[in-house]
């Protein structure tokens, strides 16, 4: 009976470590599936924004998501959540927001990393930070106003 106790311990510990190092990869392997040359699985689009590609492997986070369209606006606040490594992933959208034309700005590299581009009449923002067990990708994009828009700053 005690054999059965130590038996049954070693498979439940075993059974917890499978469990919790199946989630861990490393760098390289994590890249290398992130680069769009070799990823089987296509990455998709932010819905509103169809030229802003989000890496494979993140679910997208409808909670903490917000769009609005009105007259004079149009943009939103669209949250993922997936479980890649953060340098590859702000590699991703470093090397893909320009095949969409996309035009880079700025590129920190502090965390959370936070990224910026410019396209036509749209503005993106890319935020991208960490959790103990995801990562956390939120995209603040919109049209930009046009030039008979009102001033902001000027109380009108």
């Amino acid at each position: 009976m005690k054999n059965l106790k130590s038996v049954l311990s070693l498979v439940v510990v075993a059974l917890c470590i499978l469990t919790f190092s199946s989630g861990c990869t490393s760098k390289s392997s994590d890249e290398a599936a992130l680069d769009t040359e070799t990823v089987t699985e296509q990455p998709f689009f932010a819905r509103a924004y169809r030229e802003i590609q989000i890496p494979p492997g993140f679910e997208f986070d409808q909670k903490h998501s917000v769009f609005v369209e009105t007259k004079s606006f149009r943009g939103g606040i669209l949250q993922f959540s997936g479980r890649r490594e953060i340098n590859s992933v702000a590699e991703f959208f470093k090397n893909n927001m320009p095949k969409h034309q996309w035009e880079r700005q700025y590129i920190g590299t502090g965390v959370p990393m936070v990224q910026a581009y410019i396209k036509e009449s749209k503005t993106c923002m890319i935020k991208i930070s960490e959790s103990t067990m995801n990562t956390h990708v939120i995209i603040y994009v919109s049209d930009t106003a046009d030039e008979s828009s009102v001033d902001p700053l000027s109380g009108q």
